[in-house]
């Protein structure tokens, strides 16, 4: 269970608290076990990397109002409370994107400037079914065409960085990707 405001709080002005070279102490100290928490929690180590560094940033301006008896629960604090809050804005991110992204698609679908299968590409494979389904197709290519395709999709490479890293020309390259994508778009289309 994370502390709450009382075990670090005191009733006196800053001046006996945590010096600066105590509170870096600290920081340097706590860091790799509130990362490795951050992390875990939001699921993401850029997230637990920014959060961790506004968390230090807030418990030093909490440093310089309050006398601070215990640090590291002060700082536990306030990384638990800054990963809530990231998470509850990622969320609201999240829920905004797809909404925008539904009606996007809806919208261009009905006026006729996309297709289905257009929708359908752009908006990603993110669900499970739709990942089985592409290892299912790329099991049915050439080990090259699968490479060509995982490098160009998955890893973003450019069609010319692909060609160098594989040895191919540019233009194979290209018919390779074209050929995994139209064969996912039938599959995929059909199921929708």
């Amino acid at each position: 269970m994370l502390p709450d405001d009382g075990p670090w709080r005191s009733s006196g002005r800053s001046g006996a608290g945590l010096t600066d070279d105590e509170a870096e102490t600290l920081f340097a100290q706590d860091r790799p076990r509130l990362l490795r928490y951050l992390t875990l929690r939001l699921r993401s180590p850029e997230d637990a990397e920014e959060v961790l560094q506004e968390a230090f940033i807030r418990f030093l301006k909490v440093r310089e109002t309050e006398k601070v008896e215990n640090g590291h629960a002060l700082l536990v604090s306030i990384c638990a409370r800054q990963a809530i809050d990231r998470i509850r804005h990622n969320a609201s991110r999240t829920k905004r994107e797809k909404s925008w992204s539904e009606q996007h698609y809806r919208a261009a679908s009905e006026d006729g400037i996309l297709g289905s299968q257009m929708a359908v590409q752009e908006r990603g494979l993110s669900a499970r079914e739709d990942i089985k389904e592409v290892i299912a197709v790329l099991d049915g290519f050439s080990e090259t065409v699968r490479n060509a395709f995982i490098l160009h999709r998955f890893k973003g490479l450019t069609h010319k960085e692909v060609a160098a890293r594989l040895r191919l020309s540019q233009s194979t390259v290209e018919k390779h990707i074209m050929k995994v994508s139209q064969q996912l778009m039938l599959r995929l289309g059909t199921r929708k």
